[in-house]
């Protein structure tokens, strides 16, 4: 059973929370209906989920045995990972040509290499991914995470 605050649900471009997408009529809990399908269907596809604080490229490949959606166990693509709030695309550094650039900017700039995107895995063990945190981050000792003040 999961707290209906804590689940989000893709309208569109990006991931709203439920409660919203009930009083939009995108979402209606007595029917069990997601748009034209169900709540479940839209679980398995990765449009309804838990609401987490995106992390780490690396972290989410190393962790996943590649770029996965931890929910559906799915491959997904660099731009997926984003709009699925997945990935961090600020703390997530590419190498492009000889220079780091953040995730966010390489896509941006449609400058991912085709090598880096067709095997994540490989990317990030040839050193070809990495993940820089803020100094000023915080660390959360329960769950072992960083915090950053102006993200959260």
């Amino acid at each position: 059973v999961l707290d209906p605050s804590e689940i989000t649900v893709k309208d569109r471009k990006e991931h709203i929370p439920l409660e919203q997408a009930v009083e939009i009529g995108l979402v209606d809990l007595n029917t069990n209906r997601f748009g034209t399908s169900n709540l479940t269907d839209g679980y398995k596809k990765g449009l309804v989920r838990e609401r987490r604080p995106p992390i780490a490229l690396k972290a989410v490949i190393e962790r996943n045995d590649g770029l996965k959606d931890p929910l559906t166990g799915k491959s997904v693509t660099f731009v997926e990972s984003v709009d699925r709030k997945i990935v961090d695309p600020e703390i997530s550094f590419v190498l492009t040509n000889n220079d780091w650039q953040t995730l966010e900017s390489a896509l941006a700039s449609n400058s991912v290499p085709e090598d880096v995107a067709a095997n994540p895995k490989k990317a990030v063990d040839e050193g070809k991914i990495k993940t820089e945190m803020e100094p000023r981050g915080l660390i959360d000792l329960v769950v072992g995470r960083y915090y950053r003040p102006k993200t959260g």
